[in-house]
């Protein structure tokens, strides 16, 4: 009867062990994979910053989700569905800020990283945006924003990409609520 419990034992403590294996396996990535995600964040800031809004749109699948919940908002206020709409909003979005002169800077810091599955990853970045106006006589730059960006990441055909990204911020969000009687065109 011992030889049986201690078999029985064995067995059980032998079957937990494979489970937690096989899902610590199944939910990680290689540091390589870990690189690429926060290369495709820092990726994010830049292509805004530098007006390529295809290049930002290129950074997410498809189909692809950019949703705005601006001042703690509960409900999106802005919601854009693929690539073409996100494109097109982050070029609109830079064509007014360059006519009064604007220059942004996105920083995302303190990526924490939820791993899914192997292909599917939960990240948040704080996130600090500034505004400048070098041409402007403005040169400084200001804080407009600060909060979270949380990310929905996947691997697909081999390269990570944003499935969903929601921007939390709080502070200002047009250059008249910044600039208010000092806003001039820079054209």
């Amino acid at each position: 009867m011992k030889r049986f419990i201690y078999i029985m034992a064995s067995l059980f403590v032998l079957v937990i062990f494979a489970r937690v294996n096989a899902h610590a396996d199944s939910a990680t990535i290689t540091p390589e994979d870990r690189g690429a995600i926060i290369d495709l964040i820092a990726h994010y800031g830049h292509t805004f910053d530098r007006r390529d809004g295809e290049g930002m749109a290129n950074l997410f699948t498809d189909d692809g989700e950019w949703l705005a919940f601006p001042n703690e908002v509960k409900e999106p206020v802005i919601t854009l569905k693929g690539r073409k709409e996100i494109a097109v909003f982050a070029n609109d979005r830079q064509e007014n800020f360059r006519k009064v002169g604007i220059v942004t800077k996105h920083f995302m810091l303190n990526t924490v990283m939820e791993i899914t599955s192997p292909t599917r990853v939960k990240t948040s970045s704080m996130a600090l945006i500034t505004w400048q106006r070098p041409t402007m006589g403005d040169p400084k730059p200001v804080p407009v924003q600060g909060g979270y960006y949380n990310h929905i990441i996947v691997k697909q055909d081999g390269e990570w990409k944003f499935q969903q990204i929601e921007v939390r911020t709080s502070g200002v969000y047009t250059p008249q609520e910044q600039y208010g009687d000092k806003l001039d065109t820079a054209e």
